[in-house]
């Protein structure tokens, strides 16, 4: 379990994700809410989501409670394949659409 001491510090101190990938998911989900792309505003708001807790949570989480790198590998295997499997059903619906 996370010590709510851990949680504690992440609400007080805040989570600081680079100027540049905030411009750079802002920028794409822009640019897919112009083309009107609804589906990949909605896969790309699970990417950036992983990536960012991957990045900037677990790292600060594992080394202060100090978890195995089986729940490392866990989270990335598991985001991993929802993210694969969101984006293959829903190319799949759109190939049956069109049809």
């Amino acid at each position: 379990m996370v010590d709510s001491e851990i949680l504690f510090d992440y609400a007080n101190n805040g989570l600081h994700v680079p100027t540049w990938e905030i411009i750079f998911y802002v920028a794409v989900m822009t640019l897919y809410a112009f083309i009107g792309r609804a589906r990949s505003c909605l896969i790309n708001s699970f990417a950036f989501t992983f990536y960012w807790g991957f990045m900037y949570l677990l790292p600060r989480a594992f080394a202060a409670n100090g978890l195995s790198h089986t729940a490392l590998i866990a989270y990335a295997v598991c985001g991993l394949g929802i993210y694969a499997l969101t984006t293959l059903a829903l190319q799949t619906r759109n190939e049956v659409k069109t049809r």
